[in-house]
């Protein structure tokens, strides 16, 4: 069973409103672990890495270069449930 989770741009703090995609650090389509750097965005203040929130197959929404919004899709991850 396949289960497909939005990840959506938290919210930085109170000052950040909106942060440019630079670059992912993982290839559209690669298993992505949970807690995993996957990309690296800018805000007028700092660069930091964003975590994956759960393991599974990434599908990029934002392609670097992509200005976001908090609460905006990044991308998305396809989590497989093992079998049992």
């Amino acid at each position: 069973m396949q289960n497909t989770v939005v990840m959506l741009l938290p919210q930085i703090d109170k000052q950040t409103e909106e942060v440019e995609v630079v670059y992912w650090l993982k290839k559209d389509g690669s298993l992505v672990q949970k807690d995993e750097s996957i990309c690296e965005v800018n805000s007028e203040e700092f660069t930091f890495e964003l975590e994956a929130i759960e393991s599974g197959i990434l599908k990029i929404v934002a392609q670097a270069g992509t200005m976001l919004k908090t609460g905006e899709t990044i991308c998305e991850i396809t989590v497989t449930e093992p079998k049992i």
